[in-house]
């Protein structure tokens, strides 16, 4: 080939060269992808059978190690929830701070006016057509109204078929569990419902349990006049940062398809709880943490309202101390137009002022899931000295018309225990521990007279707690 077409055909192909960078130049940049950071570890080490206990001897409540998530019932079609990153808008809140203190900065979370009644950033989620029949044999059909008998939220109270509704009761947190043997349980629920003073009982339903045991707890409570706080979930043994934001895909909305579905028509739920205080755990990061909390519990409220719009929704919050990333989760949390009611877990006459003002806030219902007071020795369930039952006692009727007229809806102590209990095989457990309330406590002749009052219109107000000045 003679030289002056070599360098002619090189030319022509250095220009074709340089016109491709250009282009590529000129090309717009593909978005990057915004993926979670978090890294899936299966929790391998949890036990997947659960073994006797007797009850704790603090307020974390006694629960099962999780099991394998369940599947969705067959014939019911899944909801699908698309894994998505709920990203909030960097808002930095700056509260006032005292003279010499250091200023108070709170975690990034939605502005203040930003529209809370905005879901378009919960999971989509197919709501079942109420003209349709049940997905399923026992699965009944969505009413378009709340039936009679379900207790309702009305601004910032509860109703029951148009009438203010108010409660008082116990923690028995155990009675869904394996270890707790199923002929002791109806003994408990009618000696609580004859004391007078319960009307409301907390239990955990986690992932596993018998569906055939509850379906008789609610037949009991039906009889006898009780109604039941269900926790999904409990939070203590082993739950982290990467469970609320990976995890509970596959253990909790699973068990909440199956569960929620089944027994949404029963007015004996008094609500559903996302879980027994959930929060972070030791090594994980404050901030992010919380990140991870806000989305679950976002994702989980909406899509136990998607299966069951007719009973309350409460995320199961312990309280709002904490580091500042908590403080304003726990607001943020309750905002959430999937969350009616504001849940509080406190000590015995702890007025608990934050929570309090916020349900003022926010106009909505706020009850104490668990108020505890020690009265036990340790391990034993000797108490701890000739007085201490009947001085608790005093205290719980103090705080029951401090709470009551402050405008708390409902009021549980933690917790009751049966004390000995001889299983089917002859093997005796005690179950007790410093916080237990058993059988002939004078506490119950105070709830008692306490729910009386209720019932006739009295012992109850909307005082604001800056009304006064008591601590």
């Amino acid at each position: 080939m003679p030289r002056t077409s070599r360098i002619c055909i090189l030319l022509i192909a250095c220009a074709l060269a340089l016109g491709g960078c250009a282009a590529d130049a000129l090309r717009p940049r593909r978005p990057v992808a915004l993926t979670s950071t978090a890294t899936v570890v299966a929790p391998t080490d949890v036990p997947s059978v659960e073994t006797p206990r007797p009850a704790p001897t603090n307020t974390t409540a006694p629960t099962a190690a999780p099991r394998e998530a369940t599947a969705t019932p067959e014939g019911i079609a899944a909801t699908v929830t698309p894994a998505i990153t709920l990203v909030r808008p960097e808002v930095t809140r700056v509260t006032p701070a005292p003279p010499g203190a250091t200023p108070h900065v709170a975690q990034a979370y939605p502005a203040p006016g930003v529209d809370v009644t905005d879901t378009s950033h919960l999971p989509i989620v197919v709501r079942p057509d109420p003209n349709t029949e049940p997905a399923a044999p026992g699965v009944p059909a969505i009413a378009a109204v709340a039936p009679m008998g379900f207790v309702q939220v009305q601004g910032d109270g509860l109703v029951l078929d148009g009438r203010p509704y108010h409660f008082i009761g116990v923690n028995a947190s155990y009675l869904m569990s394996d270890y707790f043997p199923d002929d002791a349980i109806e003994p408990i629920i009618r000696y609580l419902a004859e004391t007078g003073g319960v009307n409301v009982i907390r239990l955990f339903y986690q992932p596993g349990k018998d569906p055939a045991r509850f379906e008789r707890l609610l037949d009991l409570g039906a009889q006898v006049g009780i109604r039941y706080i269900v926790a999904l979930q409990d939070f203590y043994w082993y739950k982290t940062q990467t469970w609320f934001d990976v995890h509970y895909k596959t253990e909790d909305l699973p068990h909440i398809r199956e569960v929620v579905p089944r027994f949404r028509d029963r007015p004996e739920i008094l609500m559903w709880e996302l879980m027994n205080e959930p929060g972070c755990a030791d090594g994980d990061e404050p901030k992010r943490c919380q990140q991870h909390i806000y989305n679950w519990a976002a994702t989980v409220s909406a899509e136990i309202k998607s299966l069951d719009p007719h009973h309350i929704v409460s995320i199961g919050t312990l309280s709002a101390e904490g580091t500042r990333y908590h403080e304003s989760n726990y607001e943020d949390m309750h905002e959430l137009p999937t969350v009616d009611i504001i849940s509080l877990h406190r000590y015995v006459g702890k007025t608990s002022r934050t929570e309090m003002r916020l349900a003022e806030e926010l106009n909505k219902p706020i009850y104490i899931g668990e108020a505890w007071d020690k009265a036990y020795k340790a391990d034993r369930c000797d108490p701890r000295d000739g007085t201490i039952l009947g001085e608790r006692a005093e205290k719980i009727a103090e705080d029951l018309e401090w709470s009551f007229t402050h405008g708390v809806d409902g009021y549980l102590v933690w917790q009751h225990d049966p004390g000995l209990v001889v299983g089917e095989d002859g093997e005796r457990e005690w179950y007790c521990s410093e916080f237990s309330f058993l059988a002939g406590d004078p506490s119950y002749a105070v709830m008692r007279d306490y729910l009386a009052r209720i019932r006739v219109g009295g012992g109850v107000d909307t005082r604001s707690v800056g009304d006064d000045d008591d601590d």
